[in-house]
């Protein structure tokens, strides 16, 4: 009866353990992150803009380029073509449109959740 209860014991100990440990490894992702100087955008789409803001569609970011890809399609299909797949702080984020006026990403975004598709306006 013994050698049981200390199987269980030992087992809720694991489990715990495994737990405090999952939770500080997000607390020091967290650090690293809050820490983290803004890189400056490397693409070439938007050279000889930078001083320039535009309002963007973000659709998702993914660590994968070919999820990335499957979501640019599914906007496409909704039939925006100005769809663009960036890499931006390590993930690939999809991106519709480029306005200067907040506004217009106002309305993408409108057609965009009215097909079903998650997004929110950001500023780059």
């Amino acid at each position: 009866m013994n050698r049981k209860k200390s199987k269980k014991e030992f087992k809720k100990k694991v489990v715990m353990w495994t737990g405090v440990l999952f939770v500080c490894a997000c607390l020091v992702a967290l650090v690293f992150a809050w820490n983290e100087k803004p890189t400056k955008n490397t693409n070439t789409d938007d050279l000889g803009a930078e001083d320039k803001k535009y309002y963007r569609v973000q659709a998702g970011a993914y660590r994968r380029k070919e999820g990335a890809d499957l979501m640019a399609e599914k906007i496409r299909k909704t039939g925006h073509k100005d769809v663009f797949v960036r890499m931006i702080n390590g993930l690939y984020k999809v991106q519709a449109g480029a306005y200067t006026d907040r506004k217009n990403a106002e309305k993408t975004e409108k057609k965009l959740k009215a097909a079903g598709i998650s997004c929110f306006i950001v500023c780059a």
